[in-house]
């Protein structure tokens, strides 16, 4: 079954938002930002994963092996 979901905050630079009601299992996702105000979201990166719920955890929690595209999205 295909669908799409809704956005998702999954962190802002304050605090990591639950992951755990999202899919446990492989997506494919995009990742955006926004700025500090909110506003129109910039798609930085879009990739696959066998488990969603892990992977958000990772850009949530942990930080990201994306931390130089989004840092230079940001600024």
């Amino acid at each position: 079954m295909n669908r799409w979901t809704r956005w998702r905050k999954i962190a802002d630079r304050k605090y990591s938002y639950p992951v755990k009601s999202y899919w446990n299992g492989p997506a494919c996702y995009e990742l955006a930002i926004a700025g500090p105000r909110g506003g129109r979201l910039k798609i930085v990166y879009v990739g696959e994963t066998n488990n969603l719920v892990g992977r958000m955890e990772e850009y949530a929690d942990r930080g990201s092996h994306l931390n130089k595209i989004i840092n230079k999205n940001l600024f």
